[in-house]
C-alpha cells in the first residue's frame, strides 16, 4: 500500500463499493417488531454466515481506505483530489446511513456475531472518515472558495452522522469513534461555520468558539474574541461547578466521607481541564488568555486543595499533572506572582519525609507525584529572567538534601532521570548563579 498507493486505491475502492452496497442494502430487511424494537429479517444460517463475512470484509476495507488518507494530501492534493473526494463522499454517505438506520441497535438472528459486526462497520466508517480530516482541512484552506457548498455539505453531514452517537446509550466503540471524528473536525478542519450547525453538540460549540483559531486567515476584527471568551467561560463554569464548590469545604478534612466525595469530584474534573489546556497549548496568545481566564478560579481551588490531599498520592498525582500542563502551556498567562505562590506551596509541602515515603514505593502513584513535581521545577528553572531565581537555593536543597539521599542507594530510574534532568537544567540555564562574579574581571592582563 505504501509503495503503490494509486494501485492500492484503484484495487480497493471498487471492492469497497461492492461491500458497501451490501451493507447499505440491509435497510430493506429492517422490520418493526412488537413494541418499539426493530429486527433484521435475515434468519437463514447461510445468509447470516455470508452477511458476517461481508461485514468483516467491509470493516477491513474501511481500515485500508482510511490508511490511504495520507496519500491524498500535501503536494499531490490537487492531482488526486477527485479520487479523495469520491472516497470522502462515500464515507460521509455510509456514516449518515449507519446513524440514521441505527443498525447497531437491531435485534438479529445471531446477536453475538452480527450485532458486533454491524457496530464495528459503523465505527470503522467513522474512523476512516476521521483519517481524512487533514484532507478536509487542506480542502478548506485551498479550494474551499471554489467548492464552498460541496465542502459545507461534507462537514455538515459528518457532524449530522456523529452527533446522535454521542450518547451513553450507544456502544462504547461507536461512541469513541464518533467523539474522535468530532474532535478532528473541531481541532483539525476548524470550519468557521461549525458553531452554527444545529447538530453540533453544545459543548463542542463552546469549545470551538472559545479557543480554537479558525483554519483560514480571518482578520483580527472578525475574530469575535469577546463572544468567544464568554462562550468558553460559560463552558468552563458548567464543567467545574461542583469542583469550585469544594473551595468552601477544605476545612472539613476530618470527615472521611467528605474527603471521599471531594476526591471523586477532583478525579473527574482535573483530567478534563488538563486535556483542555493541552489542546490549546499551541494556539495563539489570545486563545491561551481566554482559556486561563476561564480556568483561573479552578486553578486557585486546586492550589487550596493541594495541602488537604498531600497524603493521598492518587489525588496529588492528578493535581500535579494538571499543574504541569499549566506550567508548560499557560505560565505566562498565570503571571509571575501567582506562579511563585504555586512553587512556594509545593516546596513547603514536599518535606523530606513526604518525598522519601513517595520514592520508596517505586512505580507507585507517589513515585509519579515526585516525577511530576521535578518536571514542574524543570520548567521553572528554564524560565528566562530573574523572576524565579530566588527559588534556586530551595530547589537545589530539595534535590541534593532531600531527593538524592533517598535515590542514591536505590534503582529509582524514573525519579533519578527527572532529578538529573533538573540539575542539568539548573546548571545549563543558571550557570551564573554558581559564579557570583565574572572570571573575566580577574584575569591578568596579557603583556604586550
Amino acid at each position: 500500500m505504501e509503495l503503490l498507493p494509486s494501485h492500492a486505491f484503484s484495487t480497493l475502492f471498487p471492492v469497497l463499493q461492492e461491500n458497501l452496497d451490501v451493507y447499505m442494502g440491509l435497510q430493506q430487511f429492517i422490520v418493526n417488531s412488537s413494541g418499539s424494537s426493530r429486527s433484521l429479517n435475515i434468519t437463514a444460517e447461510n445468509d447470516c454466515r455470508r452477511l458476517h463475512c461481508s461485514l468483516r470484509d467491509l470493516s477491513s476495507l474501511l481500515q485500508a481506505v482510511g490508511r490511504l488518507a495520507e496519500y491524498f494530501i500535501g503536494e499531490v492534493f490537487a492531482a488526486r483530489f477527485n479520487d479523495a473526494l469520491a472516497v470522502v463522499e462515500r464515507l460521509v454517505e455510509v456514516t449518515c446511513y449507519g446513524s440514521r438506520t441505527t443498525l447497531y441497535d437491531l435485534e438479529t438472528a445471531v446477536p453475538s456475531v452480527l450485532k458486533p459486526d454491524l457496530t464495528d462497520v459503523h465505527a470503522q466508517a467513522l474512523a476512516a472518515l476521521q483519517a481524512y480530516s487533514h484532507w478536509l482541512a487542506q480542502f478548506y484552506s485551498e479550494v474551499h472558495s471554489q467548492n464552498q457548498s460541496q465542502f459545507i455539505n461534507l462537514v455538515t453531514s459528518a457532524v449530522d452522522a456523529s452527533s446522535p452517537l454521542i450518547s451513553a446509550k450507544v456502544p462504547e466503540k461507536l461512541l469513541l469513534s464518533a467523539c474522535h471524528l468530532m474532535v478532528s473536525i473541531t481541532s483539525t478542519v476548524r470550519p468557521v461555520f461549525l458553531v452554527n450547525l444545529p447538530a453540533c453538540p453544545e459543548h463542542l460549540q463552546h469549545d470551538h468558539n472559545g479557543t480554537s483559531d479558525p483554519q483560514t486567515s480571518t482578520r483580527e476584527s472578525e475574530q469575535q474574541w469577546h463572544t468567544r471568551s464568554s462562550s468558553h467561560a460559560s463552558l468552563l463554569a458548567a464543567l467545574t461547578r461542583e469542583y469550585r464548590i469544594l473551595r468552601g469545604t477544605v476545612n472539613a478534612t476530618h470527615r472521611q466521607p467528605n474527603l471521599d466525595n471531594m476526591k471523586a469530584v477532583i478525579q473527574q474534573t482535573l483530567p478534563v481541564l488538563k486535556d483542555m489546556v493541552d489542546s490549546i497549548s499551541s494556539e495563539s496568545t489570545k486563545s491561551r488568555q481566554i482559556c486561563y481566564q476561564s480556568l483561573q478560579e479552578s486553578v486557585q481551588v486546586s492550589l487550596n486543595l493541594f495541602p488537604v490531599f498531600i497524603q493521598q498520592a492518587d489525588v496529588t498525582d492528578e493535581m500535579l499533572a494538571f499543574f504541569l500542563i499549566l506550567f508548560q502551556a499557560l505560565r505566562v498567562q498565570m503571571g509571575v506572582a501567582f506562579t511563585g505562590q504555586i512553587i512556594h506551596t509545593f516546596l513547603s509541602m514536599f518535606t523530606r519525609e513526604q518525598l522519601a515515603a513517595s520514592i520508596l514505593h517505586e512505580g507507585s502513584a507517589g513515585c509519579r507525584v515526585v516525577q511530576k513535581f521535578l518536571k514542574i521545577l524543570q520548567v521553572v528553572v528554564q524560565e528566562p529572567g530573574q523572576a524565579f531565581k530566588p527559588f534556586l537555593p530551595s530547589i537545589l536543597s530539595l534535590c541534593m538534601e532531600q531527593v538524592y539521599p533517598v535515590v542514591a542507594e536505590r534503582p529509582s530510574p524514573d525519579v533519578k532521570a527527572e532529578m538529573f534532568e533538573l540539575l542539568y537544567q539548573i546548571l545549563h540555564q543558571n550557570w551564573r548563579y554558581f559564579f557570583k562574579t565574572s572570571g573575566l574581571n580577574h584575569c591578568p592582563k596579557r603583556s604586550c
